[in-house]
């Protein structure tokens, strides 16, 4: 369809339906690999490492989630037991990670979740993710 037979109070749709719906930004923590490590994931959205792109190493997990929920992102974690007690409707949400969850099979798993979240998820929810 051209321009000239969209009615004139009408505009071409050119954005993809993907396209319309934000993509989570995700925040990781200092127990994973430089976010460079995940390839599919950082070609789909916006990650963070919380050592290498904050400079926040060492940080405690109440410095981590705070500066998520001060920046729109979900916590990636080998530890959610510490960030649990933090989630609310008004928070960042958390994935928890396995630990015996081979590293190269990380970035796989976290894609496949990740393309499910809906922006209404982006704060205050958990999603394990295991060996499975």
């Amino acid at each position: 369809m051209s321009l000239s037979q969209t009615g004139a109070n009408e505009s071409p749709n050119l954005m993809s339906p993907t396209r319309r719906t934000p993509k989570p930004k995700l925040l990781l923590d200092e127990g994973f690999r430089p976010r460079k490590s995940f390839s599919s994931l950082n070609g789909y959205c916006d990650v963070k490492h919380i050592a290498h792109d904050f400079g926040e190493s060492g940080a405690s997990d109440a410095r981590v989630y705070a500066i998520a929920t001060a920046t729109n992102r979900i916590v990636v974690t080998h530890n959610p037991r510490h960030f649990k007690p933090q989630i609310s409707s008004l928070t960042a949400s958390v994935i928890g990670v396995s630990m015996k969850l081979a590293p190269d099979k990380v970035d796989g798993k976290l894609m496949s979740l990740v393309k499910d979240i809906k922006p209404t998820q982006h704060k205050g929810c958990y999603w394990s993710l295991g060996v499975r």
